[in-house]
C-alpha cells in the first residue's frame, strides 16, 4: 500500500488520504475474487471504550463531527459483487452512519461520527460504548469484487 497526505492548509478544511491498495487474484482465498476493506487503513483496531464499565467521566476536547469519504475504482475486467449494507445508528451520545454506494466502475463508501458533548458521566458510559463499538467494525466492513472473465491471474 502507498499512503500520502494532501496538503492541510490553514487546518480549517479536510485532510485528503490517498492510498493505492495491490491485491493479486492469485493471493485471494475466494477464487477469482478480491474482499476489499475501503475503510481498513482508517480504522482502529479497537473500541477504546471496551471495558466493562466507568468510574470516571469521559471528557473530549470538544463536541465532535467527523467525515470519512473513500472512493475506490473497480479495475477493469472486475465487477462488484457485494456490498456492505448501509449502517444507521443514534443515541444520546451521538450518531454513527456508514453508507456505500456503487456508481458505474466507483465504489464510494461514507463514513460520518458525531458525539454531541464534550463531557459524559460514567452513567453514561454504555452511550459512548455503543457508538465507538460501531466505528471500530467499520474497518471490517468490506466490498467484494469479482473477476468478470473468471479468471485468476490472466489463467483460465
Amino acid at each position: 500500500s502507498v499512503v500520502t497526505v494532501g496538503e492541510a492548509g490553514s487546518g480549517s478544511g479536510p485532510v485528503e488520504l490517498r492510498y493505492r491498495i495491490e491485491k493479486s487474484l492469485e493471493d485471494e482465498t475466494l477464487p477469482g475474487r478480491i474482499v476489499v476493506e475501503p475503510f481498513g487503513v482508517l480504522r482502529k483496531s479497537e473500541n477504546p471504550f471496551s471495558r466493562p464499565e466507568r468510574q470516571s467521566a469521559i471528557v473530549f476536547d470538544y463536541p465532535y463531527e467527523v467525515c470519512e469519504t473513500v472512493a475506490m475504482w473497480v479495475p477493469e475486467g472486475m465487477s462488484i459483487e457485494a456490498m456492505a449494507e448501509d449502517t444507521t445508528f443514534t443515541n444520546a451520545a451521538g450518531s454513527f452512519e456508514a453508507r456505500f454506494n456503487a456508481v458505474g466502475n466507483r465504489v464510494v463508501a461514507q463514513h460520518l461520527l458525531r458525539v454531541k458533548e464534550a463531557v459524559w458521566d460514567p452513567a453514561d458510559y454504555e452511550k459512548v460504548q455503543r457508538l465507538f463499538a460501531l466505528e471500530a467494525a467499520l474497518g471490517t466492513r468490506a466490498v467484494g469484487l469479482k473477476d468478470e472473465a473468471g479468471v485468476v491471474g490472466g489463467k483460465p
